[in-house]
């Protein structure tokens, strides 16, 4: 009987479910960042009395860091916009025409190759107009059809340049290599030749 009773009891139990839409869990979501995994409303109710008195500490706590945050922010981003934006714009104005096929043809070039800013967004599309509104061309002219061939050409060109150089050095290391493995195999001949010399005496 006891058994069966215990069954019973075991199957009528309900899971203990939180709302999300509850200010008892949103309390604990705040002070904990996460609420933990309850079986049971015991410790939950605990917890909630715990974060009433914790949520006078961590509140002022959560508000300074974010204001400390939000004073970086702003106090960076007027640095950036002064300082180093007109930098950054002078340079991009001052590119080629290598460049300006790279980040046309290349995607995330700009990401790779051009000094980045902290919180101003360039696309490589965007700093190919700045570039063309120095140069007084516009992006659908055939000037700037011919620019990019000839940045096209330029690249081809480097590259070229680039593997030769390449092949020159891997030319220089491997003689290098067989030089001293021939002078290597000398006195090894050498060795030889006065330990057989020993030998006869």
């Amino acid at each position: 009987m006891n058994e069966k009773n215990q069954s019973l009891s075991e199957s009528t139990v309900k899971p203990f479910r939180i709302k999300k839409s509850d200010w008892h869990y949103k309390l604990q979501k705040f002070v904990f960042g996460k609420v933990p995994n309850y079986t049971s409303g015991c410790p939950y109710a605990w917890m909630t009395l715990f974060c009433i008195f914790a949520v006078l500490i961590v509140a002022p706590i959560k508000m300074l860091i974010l204001a400390l945050v939000w004073l970086f922010k702003t106090l960076f981003k007027g640095i950036e916009e002064i300082i180093f934006k007109p930098r950054f714009i002078k340079w991009v104005e001052r590119l080629d025409d290598e460049e300006l096929f790279k980040l046309q043809d290349f995607r995330n070039y700009y990401n790779l190759h051009i000094p980045t800013l902290l919180f101003s967004n360039y696309s490589d599309e965007s700093i190919i107009e700045i570039c063309l509104k120095k140069r007084g061309v516009d992006m659908e002219s055939d000037e700037y059809k011919k620019i990019i061939e000839n940045g096209k050409q330029l690249f081809r060109e480097k590259k070229e340049e680039n593997l030769k150089l390449e092949q020159e050095e891997a030319t220089k290391y491997w003689e290098k290599q067989a030089q001293k493995e021939k002078r290597i195999n000398e006195r090894k001949e050498k060795r030889f030749e006065s330990s057989e010399a020993l030998k006869t005496f």
